[in-house]
């Protein structure tokens, strides 16, 4: 059968042959975006975070079951996209209509990106830390109410904001831990780490966050066997910190370890390094105790001067080798490896790209707001909520200011203020640095050790000038190469470090 048109033309009748295609997002993607970082793609079972552009964000708004890329209305572009995609596993096909969750749709957040709140559930403690730079015991940021922290977790969801780690004090004193962990979970927000000192970790605690479908690394301190009872003030400490860690072990949560080192404990390292192995632990980070908090009274000269800190962890490398590289291990200002990577470590104080003047002056708090148990936000623990001047994010008096989570991340604020800071300042009030061969590798130092010393936080950090300049990282550098001659650092065949 044939049909005339009003032209004359002759068609022939046939059957649509038209193929269609339809895609769908993965069940775990999601899209956002925030001001200054428009078009991310995230997989809420990982948490992982990439930026895409304008053009990709568009062929993934279209994956919702109801576009045709086989359609006149679809460009090449979108169809070479949508190949990419199915190839990352981000994408699939599907019938005509099989849509998406409506949180899986693309949500602009008006405030910037922050990956992680670190987060104190409350200033209060059942320890009392001989170094405890929070005053724990005494309670000195308080603890806010439930009801005011269900609030802010609820907007730590509204901001978009990933990942919490949670903190205290001791935030296992909360009775109401598991229903913060259970809002923020409501509120699609990873639980990536618990720090804790043990003694309130149970098989209850463990399994409720494991039907939340959340296993954070626990991260607790072990200050030296034989002596972590006396630095946390408390008897049973350390029974209670070991029992702690096997029992993370037998339920299948991962387990880092924290260890301060003064005069008295320094020589249990390499002992406690072993015994932590042994227990379960897979990661460890050791830091010199610095004379801050309750450190200033309580450390009775103990305190171990950052060459003597340096000498210690040249002593201890050779050991850590000599015994199988029984775990990860972070020498903070000094040295890291992991036995995943036996011929590979780094030198801990070296980050490239230091000596870009556009650099936010604190780089590594650009990416984690540090709320303090009274609802202000702070850099870091170090510098504390005092240092950023701005308002509490919630309280629990009627009377007090308090500036909602979605504010302090707005551009303005008085805490993206000190974040927006650049560099430069700091290689303008320092023509040493700018001089100086390393600046590349260190950019200044921390600024929380500068302003600790007694200066301000566009100071030298004359600590981390010092392992650069004194030769350290040579030392470091010669004492693996005697230990493990096969291992190399990103810096082995740089004439700067050798």
């Amino acid at each position: 059968m044939c049909t005339i048109c009003l032209t004359g033309t002759i068609f022939q009748d046939h059957e649509d042959k038209h193929m269609s295609t339809f895609y769908r997002l993965k069940k775990d993607i999601l899209l956002r975006g925030w001001d200054k970082l428009p078009f991310v793609v995230i997989d809420a079972r990982t948490k992982k975070l990439d930026s895409v552009s304008k053009s990709m964000m568009s062929t993934l708004r279209m994956c919702d079951g109801s576009w045709d890329f086989d359609s006149i209305f679809c460009s090449g572009e979108h169809a070479q996209n949508a190949a990419k995609l199915l190839k990352q596993n981000i994408i699939e096909a599907c019938e005509e209509g099989n849509t998406i969750a409506p949180e899986q749709e693309y949500h602009l957040d008006p405030n910037r990106f922050m990956q992680t709140i670190h987060w104190s559930l409350t200033g209060r403690c059942n320890y009392r830390c001989k170094h405890c730079f929070m005053s724990a015991p005494e309670a000195r940021y308080g603890e806010l109410s439930h009801e005011t922290m269900i609030g802010i977790a609820r907007q730590i969801g509204e901001c978009g904001i990933p990942r919490v780690s949670l903190t205290g004090g001791e935030p296992l004193i909360r009775r109401d831990f598991l229903d913060i962990a259970a809002e923020l979970t409501r509120q699609n927000v990873a639980i990536t780490q618990l720090y804790t000192n043990g003694k309130l970790l149970t098989p209850e605690i463990l399994d409720g966050l494991t039907k939340l479908h959340q296993h954070p690394t626990v991260i607790m301190s072990f200050d030296g066997v034989g002596w972590h009872d006396w630095q946390r003030g408390v008897p049973g400490a350390e029974a209670a910190a070991n029992a702690a860690f096997e029992l993370c072990a037998s339920k299948g949560f991962r387990a880092h370890a924290q260890m301060t080192l003064h005069k008295d404990n320094v020589h249990t390292l390499r002992d406690t390094v072993n015994h932590l192995a042994a227990i379960g632990c897979g990661s460890m980070r050791v830091a010199r105790v610095n004379d801050s908090g309750d450190w200033l009274s309580n450390g009775q000269g103990l305190t171990l001067s950052s060459d003597e800190y340096r000498e210690a962890i040249l002593d201890y490398i050779p050991h850590y080798y000599e015994d199988g590289m029984p775990l990860h291990i972070i020498l903070l200002g000094m040295f890291s490896a992991s036995p995943d990577e036996p011929n590979r470590y780094n030198l801990t104080p070296c980050r490239e790209g230091c000596d870009d003047p556009n650099r936010s002056i604190l780089f590594c708090a650009r990416l984690t707001m540090q709320l303090y148990a009274d609802g202000r936000p702070a850099i870091c623990d170090e510098l504390g909520p005092d240092f950023v001047g701005g308002l509490p994010v919630a309280s629990d008096d009627p009377a007090a200011a308090t500036m909602p989570l979605r504010e302090q991340l707005t551009t303005g604020s008085p805490y993206l203020n000190l974040l927006d800071r650049r560099s430069k300042e700091i290689f303008e009030a320092n023509p040493t640095c700018v001089a100086c061969p390393y600046l590349r590798y260190c950019g200044g130092g921390c600024r929380a050790m500068a302003h600790q010393a007694g200066g301000t936080i566009i100071d030298r950090d004359l600590d981390t000038c010092g392992f650069f300049n004194d030769g350290w990282a040579r030392k470091v550098m010669e004492t693996v190469s005697r230990a493990q001659p096969e291992a190399r650092s990103p810096y082995s065949d740089n004439p700067l470090f050798i």
